[in-house]
């Protein structure tokens, strides 16, 4: 019966650990800028050009700009290393999530892109840029 208790709370001690639903620090937020690359549909072979992505961090809401619509929606953060974060966006009126890695160093993330969508890395704007 101890064993089985120890068992059942370390189990739910890791789970806990599993999900961090603190925020990002203040260094991470900001308005990142990119573009997805063109890409060709495997079903039907249509090419699909490259098209601008702006995505805008703030406290645990962001803004997604993919050439002339946007989204806005909430994160949270799936998983903290030592090199960078991996976000879970919930976008309004979308049933798929986007997955965002907030890279520690370098001012970029990276955009995991829906199938057939490839990947995007994106670079933080300055402040004088945002600005003009």
């Amino acid at each position: 019966m101890r064993k089985l208790f120890f068992l059942l709370t370390l189990f739910v001690g890791f789970l806990s650990a599993a999900q961090t639903s603190g925020q990002l620090k203040k260094r991470f937020l900001g308005t990142y800028t990119g573009f997805i690359p063109s890409y060709k549909t495997v079903s039907s072979n249509i090419q699909v050009d490259s098209v601008a992505l702006t995505i805008e961090l703030s406290n645990n809401h962001l803004q997604f700009t993919l050439g002339k619509l946007e989204f806005e929606g909430e994160y949270t953060i799936l998983l903290e290393t030592s090199t960078y974060f991996i976000l879970e966006c919930k976008m309004d009126d979308r049933i798929a999530n986007e997955r965002i890695m907030v890279y520690k160093r370098g001012k970029k993330i990276s955009r995991d892109g829906l199938f057939p969508q490839p990947n995007a890395t994106l670079y933080k704007l300055r402040k004088k840029k945002r600005n003009q």
